[in-house]
């Protein structure tokens, strides 16, 4: 939901000091994230360890307030180490996961210690043993499960079918020096929590066995992020009943608990719109609204032949449309509801009615929606909508298109505003 700082005379300054549309980050929000889902794992399964997404948002100012508060930074391409290295992470607090990895960053975090999954076999085979002699190496090995989407079999080595043992036995065959030290997988976003189990049991099981087989010792399993958040959008539409954080976790230590009851290696997980998405607001004005008619039935074939065999006129239905100074190209990448909506109107004095309407973008492009028939009251230029849950991928998945990008804010704890993006 909308934070409750967003009051009617901050947006007003906020909006006046650094222009509309604007993208919100609220510190506090952030930090409390960070410590809820560290209290749960500390409590469950003390040897854990948290790895920020950094695909989820790359600025580097909210980058660097999860590495403040301990978070380990989890980055998948060339440009995500580098990133992070100088944003003064060292290699150590480092997880490299990706199926496209340059091949200067990755000898560079191999030798020097990050944690790196390998995601295919012309990666590995790809590296320069040349240069590494005797050196021993450690790599963590990105799996993938038969069980979920064929999506999810595009990076990785298969459980199931014999692909990930095989991989394991040619590299200690061929480079004794190489350690496996640990397993990777990512299931996306999961609204059941019995999915982390069930990856839970499938990965533990092939640790127990590479550790049995070739006696390498598994120092982590790393099980990704994909815990929802209250007004997710995802592929099932805007969730607002999701699993607590406790569900997600303790689907995962149940398991380990019982496989590993002495040793024990390291939970790594990789929330990243756990701990950004609600913590992100976006402001909008609107250019203007006007009222069309539109059948109840959005189906245009059958209301052309429901009307050529009707001999009454289908009833239709005033549809308000608003137009905002942004587009979703530019920040939001999915539909919103009323509950991610807040309204800060020029004149509260109108009429006590809602209509339903269609915000839109101020591009040029037909399906420009930011929402769809939702209840809000007559809208008039110059109010101001605000969207929650604007604070995972509305930067690093955005477009540069006809405008540019908003300019970033970010609230400190301490009251202290921050420009941490311009315009």
């Amino acid at each position: 939901m909308l934070p409750h700082f967003l009051d009617k005379e901050s947006i007003n300054r906020l909006v006046r000091d650094y222009g509309s549309p604007l993208l919100v980050f609220n510190e506090g929000i952030i930090k409390t994230k960070y410590g809820k889902i560290k209290e749960t794992l500390d409590k469950l399964y003390p040897k854990n360890k948290i790895a920020y997404s950094v695909k989820t948002n790359y600025l580097p100012a909210l980058i660097s307030i999860l590495k403040d508060s301990g978070a380990l930074s989890e980055v998948v391409s060339g440009f995500e180490y580098w990133l992070v290295k100088k944003l003064g992470y060292g290699d150590e607090q480092i997880i490299y996961n990706g199926p496209d990895k340059s091949k200067e960053s990755l000898e560079e975090a191999l030798m020097n210690g990050a944690i790196v999954n390998i995601d295919s076999r012309e990666e590995f085979f790809s590296l320069p043993f040349e240069k590494l002699g005797n050196k021993k190496i450690k790599i963590g090995i990105r799996t993938n499960t038969s069980t979920h989407s064929f999506s999810s079999q595009r990076v990785g080595f298969n459980l199931e079918n014999g692909e990930l043992l095989s991989f394991v036995d040619e590299v200690k065959k061929k480079y004794h020096q190489c350690v496996i030290a640990g397993l990777h997988i990512h299931l996306g976003s999961v609204m059941a929590p019995s999915h982390y189990g069930d990856a839970a049991e499938r990965l533990s099981d092939c640790a127990i066995l590479i550790e049995k087989k070739w006696g390498d010792s598994m120092q982590y399993l790393d099980f990704g992020g994909g815990f929802l958040v209250p007004g997710a959008r995802s592929m099932w539409g805007i969730l607002w009943n999701v699993p607590n954080i406790e569900d997600y976790i303790k689907s995962l230590t149940d398991v380990l608990n019982i496989k590993f009851p002495k040793e024990k290696p390291y939970l790594i997980v990789e929330p990243g719109r756990y701990l950004i998405d609600e913590a992100g607001t976006f402001i909008t004005t609107v250019l203007n609204a006007k009222f069309v008619e539109s059948s109840q039935d959005n189906n245009k074939i059958r209301n052309l032949f429901a009307n050529l065999l009707s001999k009454t006129k289908k009833r239709l239905e005033p549809v308000q449309i608003a137009t905002i100074d942004s587009s979703k190209t530019s920040i939001l990448k999915s539909l919103s509801d009323e509950r991610h909506i807040k309204l800060l109107q020029m004149d509260e004095s109108l009429e006590d009615k809602t209509y339903p309407t269609y915000i839109v973008g101020n591009s040029c492009i037909p399906p420009d929606y930011l929402s769809k028939k939702i209840e809000l009251p007559r809208l008039n230029k110059g109010d101001k909508i605000l969207f929650s849950n604007a604070g995972a991928y509305s930067i690093s998945r955005s477009e540069q298109f006809i405008h540019p990008r908003p300019a970033v804010i970010l609230i400190k704890e301490n009251g202290e505003i921050a420009r941490i993006r311009k315009k």
